[in-house]
């Protein structure tokens, strides 16, 4: 595994170079679900709300439901992402190998807060 693992609500979710994408219960390390990009994700995962944003090397970015793993969007970018996905503001940002950042909608519903740091809100975006 390349990807750091991101942690919301007891739930772990990571990318891997087998081409998938997991989530596990953190409690006990069960597998909940696991998509398929069928490319390595050496992307970080991204998790907002409902939704799981994470990038693969076969040039694209998916929007997975953090429940069910099911697909809600992908988007082809043309070049490997290498770049963790951020989300803020019902956005989505990400870096690609071919030297541009994209900013995508997020899924409907998600207004994409980053959690507060340090609770201070003067630090992260959000409101």
């Amino acid at each position: 595994m390349f990807s750091s693992p991101a942690v919301s609500n007891g739930y772990v979710y990571v990318g891997s170079s087998a081409g998938k994408v997991y989530c596990l219960n953190e409690a006990n390390g069960k597998k909940l679900w696991g998509f398929d990009t069928g490319h390595e994700v050496i992307s970080s995962p991204a998790v907002s709300g409902e939704y799981v944003y994470v990038g693969s090397v076969g040039d694209s970015v998916y929007c997975l439901n953090a429940a069910t793993g099911e697909k809600v969007w992908e988007f082809v970018t043309g070049a490997a992402v290498f770049s963790s996905p951020s989300v803020s503001g019902g956005y989505v940002y990400v870096g690609c190998d071919n030297g541009k950042v994209y900013c995508l909608r997020a899924a409907v519903g998600d207004t994409g807060s980053w959690p507060m740091f340090r609770y201070n809100p003067e630090r992260t975006g959000a409101n």
